[in-house]
């Protein structure tokens, strides 16, 4: 049973694989693998760097979304938010890439 859930990073998912060993989990690290841009300690500095920002707006799967794909520019960032109901101003991108720009 599920007693709750909370989002994480392609990062953390990786490491949560790390002590599984198993056909199915081999093929989905070699997967994750493929997507993973930054290391652990990155991840774990961008999610606090992002929250300070206070941007009411991003939840915490929002920017779980924003470290998992570091987007280098405006429409990076309009494309991870397409499918929500989020809108962020351009104010508000100028600060998410001021952050993920410095980690690449």
């Amino acid at each position: 049973m599920i007693n709750n859930t909370k989002p994480i990073t392609l990062v953390e998912l990786k490491d949560l694989l790390k002590d599984i060993d198993t056909d199915k989990s081999k093929a989905l690290k070699d997967f994750v693998k493929k997507f993973i841009k930054i290391d652990h300690k990155t991840s774990h500095k961008l999610l606090g760097d992002l929250d300070k920002l206070e941007i009411l707006k991003l939840k915490e799967l929002d920017i779980v979304k924003i470290i998992d794909f570091i987007p280098s520019d405006a429409d990076d960032v309009r494309r991870i938010f397409i499918a929500s109901d989020i809108s962020l101003d351009q104010n508000e991108i100028e600060k998410i890439l001021n952050v993920t720009n410095t980690k690449k």
